[in-house]
C-alpha cells in the first residue's frame, strides 16, 4: 500500500511479520499486518484481518511474540486507545482488553516487555503520564502495589 510508511518486524513460529503504519490525513485505512515463510519477496502476504483490525484508527500495528505461544499485536490509536490483539495460530486475532485498557488516553504500547512469563506493557498516555501493566488480567501496576 502506498501509505505504509514503517514496518515492525518479528519472527514468529515459522514466519516473519511486519506490522505497518498505514496512515494519511486524506485517505485512513489503517495498519496492516503481513508475514512470509521465505522472505524473498515472493510471499508476503497480508494476515487474514481487515486494515487496522476494523478500526480505520488503529494507524500503527506492532507485532510481538511472547512465549507463551501466543502472537500480540498492538495498535496505535489516538480516539479510543490503543487496542491488544492477541493468535496463537499467528493468523486469527481476537482482541483481548478494552480500548486504552480503559484509559482512551493510553494511545500506544510505547514498550513490551517479558519477565517471570509475565507480558508487561508500558504505555504512552497523553493525559496522565505513562503507565506499566502486565498480563494476567491486564493489571495496573501501581493498583498492585499501593
Amino acid at each position: 500500500d502506498k501509505h505504509n510508511s514503517m514496518m515492525i518486524l518479528m519472527p514468529y513460529m515459522e514466519y516473519m511479520y511486519a506490522g505497518t503504519s498505514n496512515y494519511n490525513q486524506s485517505d485512513n485505512p489503517g495498519g496492516e499486518l503481513w508475514r512470509c515463510k521465505k522472505c524473498d519477496g515472493s510471499d508476503w502476504k497480508e494476515v487474514p484481518n481487515s486494515k487496522g483490525f476494523g478500526d480505520t484508527e488503529n494507524q500503527y500495528i506492532f507485532p510481538v511474540g511472547v512465549p507463551s505461544n501466543a502472537l500480540y499485536a498492538f495498535t496505535h490509536n489516538r480516539t479510543s486507545g490503543m487496542q491488544i490483539w492477541m493468535a496463537h495460530d499467528g493468523g486469527h486475532f481476537v482482541k483481548v482488553g478494552p480500548d486504552g485498557l480503559g484509559d482512551s488516553l493510553n494511545w500506544t504500547a510505547f514498550s513490551v516487555a517479558i519477565h517471570d512469563k509475565k507480558l508487561y506493557i508500558g504505555t504512552r498516555n497523553q493525559g496522565n503520564a505513562g503507565e506499566i501493566w502486565f498480563r494476567k488480567v491486564f493489571d495496573y501496576l501501581p493498583n498492585i502495589f499501593k
